[in-house]
């Protein structure tokens, strides 16, 4: 299991993430959204603000649940794990209760 760790992303803050970003990316972050029938063939992503981020949106299910939530992924090609944020956890949590 990776060592635990916190980085800061001064250009993104929830505010950026909720309004500038969701708007690039066309939808809102942490939305409920209906349940995806076949995968997508296409992910639409944006490089976003000075140290032009790659951001792209996913929908993030867990088997056996009622709701699927839009997140936005941010890709560092330089992070050997992938993160969820304590507030998308929270947001998973109540449904990941039975597993």
């Amino acid at each position: 299991m990776p060592n635990l760790y916190d980085i800061l992303l001064s250009d993104i803050d929830e505010k950026v993430l909720y309004d500038e970003i969701s708007t690039e990316l066309g939808s809102a972050y942490l939305s409920e959204t209906p349940h995806l029938t076949s995968p997508y063939t296409t992910v639409n992503g944006i490089v976003f603000g000075e140290y032009h981020r790659v951001l792209f949106p996913l929908v993030v299910r867990l088997p056996r649940k009622p709701h699927s939530y839009v997140i936005h992924f941010l890709y560092d090609s330089g992070s050997p794990f992938s993160y969820l944020s304590q507030e998308v956890c929270g947001v998973l949590k109540p449904f990941t209760s039975s597993y």
